[in-house]
């Protein structure tokens, strides 16, 4: 046994069963008088009763601290070699923001990609912002929306893009993007039901420019084939096709398109004593050829 002073307080030492202890020759070798415990199997600070922290200095400032009381680590900043991996073991799945195997209260900073081996669980309202709100995606109960703000004046581009692109012979069908409305046996819509809902606002200031809700756009390259048919429109009943074909419609103009002289719908109040046609547009019904007859003479003379 041997003994030194720190101060007014004598430590003593003692080996026994491989261990040796350090500890206050006035306490005794128990769990509060233990200082310093050196073993096969750890080296520990203080005793089981005692809150005593571990401290780690660097250029005179402490840089490290484990607070062995708590059961935390609490560090200014760890640095990992460019060979090196933190690896939390802990295999805990949870959405608690407290029982999960890692759990951050601030904000995570990545310079680089992330890479998720399973799902990524967001909270109700959550959103995903580029480039400080260039473009985000908001979550809403049932409902995700997508925003940007364009302020730079003669800007083009396509704010929502969706491509497939296939070198390949693709089967039945394919959709570059499809919405899909299931009505259950019950299930219905007390107005306006629709798969795909296209609406743009005009204001006092589109006062030139071309405008529509709805843009159909055929692109073909430098040799390109056009297939079978290929259309700007295609329109497909399945299931019970009989049904609407009994009573359902190509086209309906809605609420707002009413009767206007020389306008997009005017009921002819001109009896013509013939009828010349001087264009057509060819439409496909069955697999069969038929032709809508246009006239530029409001009197289809």
């Amino acid at each position: 046994m041997s003994t030194a002073a720190t101060g007014n307080t004598k430590i003593h030492s003692r080996w026994a069963s491989g261990n040796l202890y350090f500890y206050e020759s006035a306490v005794g070798r128990t769990a509060t008088g233990d200082v310093l415990q050196i073993g096969t199997g750890a080296v520990t600070i203080g005793g089981t009763a005692q809150d005593v922290d571990l401290a780690f200095y660097a250029t005179g400032s402490i840089s490290a601290i484990i607070d062995a009381g708590a059961g935390t680590f609490t560090t200014a900043g760890i640095a990992i070699t460019s060979d090196g991996v933190l690896t939390v073991s802990n295999a805990t799945e949870a959405t608690s923001t407290t029982a999960a195997a890692l759990v951050v209260s601030g904000g995570i900073a990545n310079a680089k990609d992330c890479y998720f081996g399973d799902d990524v669980f967001l909270t109700s309202g959550a959103v995903l912002n580029w480039n400080a709100g260039d473009v985000t995606m908001t979550h809403s109960t049932g409902s995700l929306a997508v925003a940007t703000t364009w302020a730079t004046p003669a800007a083009t581009g396509r704010p929502f893009l969706v491509t497939l692109t296939t070198d390949v012979a693709l089967g039945g069908w394919s959709n570059a993007i499809k919405g899909y409305v299931v009505y259950g046996a019950s299930g219905r819509t007390t107005g306006l039901g629709s798969a795909v809902n296209s609406e743009i606002l005009l204001s006092a200031g589109t006062t030139s420019g071309t405008y529509a809700p709805l843009e159909s756009e055929v692109v073909l390259g430098a040799g390109a084939s056009i297939g079978t048919a290929t259309s700007f429109l295609y329109c497909n009943v399945v299931d019970d096709s009989a049904t609407f074909n009994t009573g359902g419609y190509l086209l309906e103009l809605g609420a707002g398109v009413v009767d206007t002289t020389s306008g997009l719908f005017d009921v002819a109040t001109i009896t013509p004593t013939s009828v010349e046609f001087d264009a057509r547009l060819r439409i496909r019904i069955g697999g069969v050829d038929y032709f809508i007859p246009l006239s530029a003479d409001a009197a289809f003379e």
